[in-house]
């Protein structure tokens, strides 16, 4: 029978959890689907549909939180290029490989939901989900080499910098090619992650909790008051919204099991979930389940077959490693048979 992996002594399982909280969140949207024209197709008007459109200013900025707070867990380098090579491995190949193994079978799969590609234009302009690790990359780009001339070191320059992102975020000028809209819109929560981690310390639990959750608070009373508008995901109330949910999250230190096995395996469910809960999807059609069936199966294919294929892609040296943007164990050795010893 399979079961998840036992998430590592040496991970932090609060961070785990709440990855894994980010990837439920994501596959339930791609399963919804964001409009009546992809996903499971429900109206405008369904309550299903207005509850997972309403969850944009959380899910993708929380990915991004949560990848500022690994960055700063690691002493700030002086050498941003050895980072940027690392993140052409981690993030450019896997989106290469992956992306494009997406985009020929969304063209060539009866049944799946997804306008016609650009082939000129592909990567250029991102590939579905991709869009997020061509802009996570010019994130870690950007600041690493802002690390690398102490711009992020005290709290004062840091929140100079912190404005910059904000008014980039607000202004929005940047193309959607190569990912560069999609930094402009994450930035902000990934500065919000790297300052959590590095400055956070210097304020009370209550303090943050208390700010956060009196800045939620507003955020949701005045969606409230303006009729349940769902703010878009670009305006400066979805960000207010986001960032106050990533802090609340983040000081609970809120620790799941099952979360947190999941979130162990969230770079493999980012790349890969799409293919697999659309299959679902698609199998399911023609015995016209009930919708809560639809969205069960499809979250749990999304989240299970990824991890499988993860584990098995690790057995496929040195392939398997490329695809998930992962350097080989420097101690393993493997064999003719592709095992390791």
């Amino acid at each position: 029978m399979f079961t998840l992996r036992p998430a590592s002594v040496h991970r932090n399982v609060a961070i785990d959890t709440l990855r894994g909280l980010a990837c439920v969140l994501l596959v339930a949207y791609h399963v919804v689907g964001s409009s009546k024209d992809v996903g499971l197709r429900l109206p405008d008007e369904h309550l299903l549909r207005s509850f997972n459109d309403a969850l944009s200013f959380l899910r993708m900025p929380l990915f991004a939180f949560l990848s500022g707070v690994v960055y700063a867990c690691r002493p700030p380098s002086r050498l941003p290029g050895r980072i940027i090579l690392g993140k052409v491995r981690r993030l450019l190949i896997p989106m290469l490989l992956v992306g494009t193994l997406v985009a020929v079978l969304q063209a060539n799969t009866a049944g799946a939901n997804t306008a016609p590609l650009n082939w000129a234009l592909l990567h250029i302009i991102p590939v579905a989900q991709f869009w997020f690790l061509e802009s996570l990359f010019w994130i870690f780009a950007a600041v690493a080499l802002l690390d690398a001339r102490a711009l992020l070191r005290t709290q004062a320059r840091f929140f100079g910098v912190a404005l910059g992102a904000v008014l980039l975020f607000a202004l929005n000028p940047l193309p959607l090619y190569l990912g560069l809209q999609g930094a402009a819109y994450l930035l902000p929560a990934f500065l919000l992650g790297v300052w959590a981690r590095r400055f956070g310390y210097l304020y009370s639990a209550a303090t943050l909790q208390s700010i956060a959750f009196a800045a939620a608070t507003l955020s949701i009373g005045w969606i409230a008051l303006h009729g349940g508008y769902s703010p878009d995901r670009d305006s400066l109330l979805s960000l207010t919204l986001g960032a106050s949910s990533c802090i609340l999250l983040y000081r609970a230190e809120f620790k799941h099991a099952w979360l947190a096995r999941i979130g162990h395996y969230s770079f493999g469910i980012y790349l890969f979930h799409t293919i697999f809960s659309a299959a679902t999807r698609i199998a399911l059609q023609p015995l016209h389940p009930p919708l809560f069936v639809s969205v069960v199966l499809g979250i749990a294919a999304g989240l299970l077959a990824p991890i499988v294929l993860e584990r098995a892609l690790r057995r496929l040296p040195p392939v398997g490693y490329w695809v998930l943007g992962e350097r080989p164990p420097a101690a393993a050795q493997w064999t003719k048979t592709g095992v390791v010893t």
